[in-house]
């Protein structure tokens, strides 16, 4: 497994939870702490979006936050859920002016709490510049706080009050926890990472062991970059494209996922449940760098409802199919549909992949008939293995591209209110104008 540049990015990785209900402010509290920006309306949280920020706790040690911002409404619990046993860390939020949303933070406790064993929480009580409309007395927040076992902390995103102080005040009872030995780190449990770079953790109860180095090491995990670009996750980039992974189940679309975000192949990795997240950068042109999000969604019937709330900020698709599995290359076409139904007025951009191509004895899909199904899909076709990493930059390479030249052309409009595109550019790409329309339109 490749391990970080020598320089480190990062030493570790927590994954925090936002939860609490519907407009408490989870969302502003977000884009204040990620991107110093205060919006009076944000569009209401779709399943869950993901933020990061980098963090240095002393002596020197760089943290990767993983911030997932959950939607608070009912029909969304669901999806919310499959989301709580990959965190060390909750912000439990409510809203100063809003007696109801804090009397579900109990709801919101116990829904954790039953699926993990050790979490760290902290009570955030938002919207704390309204001190007149208040319908919660810091007493009773404070009483609260106490009855969970965690801290309280009142904050204003309108304000920008206390909003890095919530988040530093959760990293380091996060990392003491750590230190103490309190979490029982278990492979495939992504709520806290550790890079090669990572100093070693040591309590401060007992000597050093062996077992205090750290020894459960990951590198290039989910949601860092590959070694390939050796870039930090809050390093330059100039577009941000969402790419999300389609299929059935079994197809192989996180082994290939695995394969080109981390550069290992795992032969049996575990059924994805509901939707994973993985981060790649790429650099197409000279000083041209494009961050890739993926989000690599379950093939199983069952969780459908969970992922199609993620197709409409989807700027590309991968449609994926086994050579050797007839029936997934034949549901192809409903896996298209639902992604065009669902994010329109916009026009992803498709790749269809043919997966495991080094199985060709059991293939049972021919080259030709997939080419026809990509060109009435308007789509280029390409085959794979995970296995052998034949093709697997290639796929994201060729994506990319097309990502970009829809942009280029017009095809692909980014829009404030549209997360599938964006850019920290000065000014849009501008459509290419051909020459003879330019002299229709010239006023001399």
């Amino acid at each position: 497994m490749p391990a970080h540049p020598p320089s480190g990015n990062w030493h570790y990785q927590f994954r925090i939870l936002l939860l609490g209900d519907s407009t408490v402010g989870k969302t502003s509290l977000l884009r204040r702490y990620t991107e110093r920006c205060f919006i009076p309306t944000p569009c209401p949280t779709v399943g869950v979006e993901f933020y990061s920020k980098m963090m240095e706790l002393p002596p020197g040690i760089k943290v990767k936050l993983q911030l997932w911002d959950t939607a608070g409404q009912e029909r969304f619990r669901c999806i919310t859920r499959s989301f709580y046993r990959n965190a060390v860390g909750v912000l439990l939020i409510f809203d100063m002016t809003n007696r109801r949303s804090f009397e579900s933070i109990f709801d919101w406790y116990n829904e954790v709490t039953n699926v993990m064993d050790k979490v760290i929480f902290l009570l955030v009580g938002h919207k704390c510049d309204l001190e007149s409309m208040n319908r919660v007395t810091l007493e009773e927040a404070e009483g609260l706080a106490m009855s969970l076992g965690t801290s309280f902390i009142e904050t204003s995103a309108k304000t920008d009050t206390n909003i890095d102080l919530a988040f530093e005040t959760i990293t380091n009872a996060i990392y003491e926890a750590l230190r103490n030995k309190e979490f029982d780190l278990q492979e495939g449990w992504d709520g806290h990472e550790l890079s090669h770079s990572a100093p070693p953790v040591h309590t401060h109860a007992r000597p050093q062991t062996d077992t205090d180095t750290g020894t459960q090491e990951i590198a290039a995990s989910r949601g860092s970059p590959s070694s390939s670009l050796p870039m930090a996750v809050d390093s330059p980039w100039d577009y941000q494209f969402r790419i999300i992974m389609l299929g059935d189940s079994t197809v192989g679309k996180s082994c290939l996922l695995k394969r080109y975000a981390d550069g290992v192949f795992v032969e049996s990795m575990n059924q994805t449940v509901g939707v994973d997240f993985y981060v790649h950068f790429l650099e197409m042109e000279p000083k041209l760098r494009f961050k890739l999000q993926f989000w690599d969604t379950a093939g199983q019937e069952r969780f459908r409802s969970v992922t199609r709330s993620y197709y409409r900020n989807a700027a590309g698709g991968v449609l994926m199919f086994d050579l050797t599995n007839r029936a997934s290359f034949e549901n192809i076409r409903s896996w298209h549909q639902e992604v065009v139904d669902t994010v329109k007025p916009h026009h992803p951009v498709f790749v269809l992949v043919g997966n495991k191509s080094d199985l060709e004895a059991e293939r049972k899909v021919k080259q030709r008939e997939a080419e026809k199904l990509a060109v009435s899909l308007e789509a280029k076709y390409i085959e794979t293995s995970a296995k052998s990493s034949r093709n697997v930059e290639a796929v994201f390479q060729m994506l990319t591209l097309g990502i970009y030249k829809a942009l280029k052309s017009g095809v692909m409009k980014p829009g404030p209110q549209w997360d599938g595109v964006k850019t920290k550019l000065p000014s849009p790409v501008q459509p290419e104008v051909p020459s003879q329309e330019k002299r229709k339109t010239c006023s001399c």
